[in-house]
């Protein structure tokens, strides 16, 4: 019930967007020249924050903010995950205390790699680490099962994304010998905007959502029976996907797998049963 306020904080109630469509991010803006020399970017998070930077990562891609982005498992970084030049790591987590995403930290400390973070928890140790990021500020979370975490994570993230596709798109006209832009130019452009009004609508949207719980109710009631569960999304659904599987499970217990819509008959498809 909490997520139309959590996203809001985390928009700083809009502060961290102006009208003219910018991103402003004070705890990246001091570091500007540092990030900017990201060119490959790797994301590491566990379970819910992995599966924001999995949304993300296509957030970024669509918007150009890297050259490319990759998504890293905390556990399974080591110095072999990073790109060899122009690397830079974002480390997620919602207590800013995960054990693997220290651990991850620190590797890329050890390699001199840039990093920045993005957690919930002020003055926790990756934000006091990497002395650079943002905040979520989504507030306390209440429930076993981390709900804020995943949209407010979201949300940064693609504060994030704007933050660097508009430094990039600066710092190339401004160096730019030839005042024409280029159609891709353009393109980056306006899907940096609409993914700016998304986010001010963002928690809007979250509470006609919230007026939604008797259909959801009906739909639980069809499943209540059920041992297994297929979560399909394609897309940015697909980590949507993922993580609804990992809330089924950890409220339910039921078995649940979230897939891509395209991996279907790929094997799920086999193990479905009728009704």
């Amino acid at each position: 019930m909490e997520q139309p306020e959590a996203v809001s904080r985390t928009l700083g109630y809009g502060s961290r967007l102006s009208n003219d469509y910018r991103v402003k991010l004070g705890g990246l803006d001091k570091a500007e020249d540092m990030l900017l020399g990201i060119r490959h970017l790797v994301m590491a998070g566990c379970g819910t924050s992995y599966h924001a930077a999995l949304y993300a990562q296509r957030m970024m891609q669509y918007l150009n903010s890297f050259e490319t982005v990759s998504v890293e498992d905390a556990a399974e970084v080591t110095v072999d995950t990073f790109p060899s030049h122009s690397a830079g790591v974002l480390l997620i987590s919602q207590s800013g205390e995960t054990k693997d995403v220290l651990n991850a930290l620190h590797t890329a400390e050890m390699l001199s790699i840039p990093r920045f973070s993005l957690v919930n928890a002020v003055g926790s140790a990756i934000a006091r680490t990497t002395n650079c990021g943002v905040y979520m500020y989504a507030g306390r979370e209440h429930g076993v099962a981390s709900t804020k975490a995943f949209l407010t994570q979201v949300t940064g993230l693609g504060l994030i994304a704007g933050w660097f596709a508009q430094k990039r798109t600066q710092r190339q006209m401004g160096s730019s010998q030839d005042s024409q832009h280029t159609t891709l130019d353009i393109v980056d452009e306006q899907r940096r905007k609409e993914l700016i009004e998304a986010l001010l609508r963002l928690p809007l949207y979250c509470g006609v959502t919230l007026n939604t719980r008797d259909q959801c109710a009906k739909i639980a009631q069809k499943l209540v029976d059920k041992k297994h569960m297929f979560v399909l999304g394609k897309g940015f659904a697909e980590p949507i996907a993922y993580e609804g599987a990992l809330k089924i499970k950890e409220i339910t217990y039921l078995h649940a797998e979230g897939y891509s819509g395209g991996a279907l008959k790929h094997g799920p498809f086999a193990l479905i049963e009728e009704g």
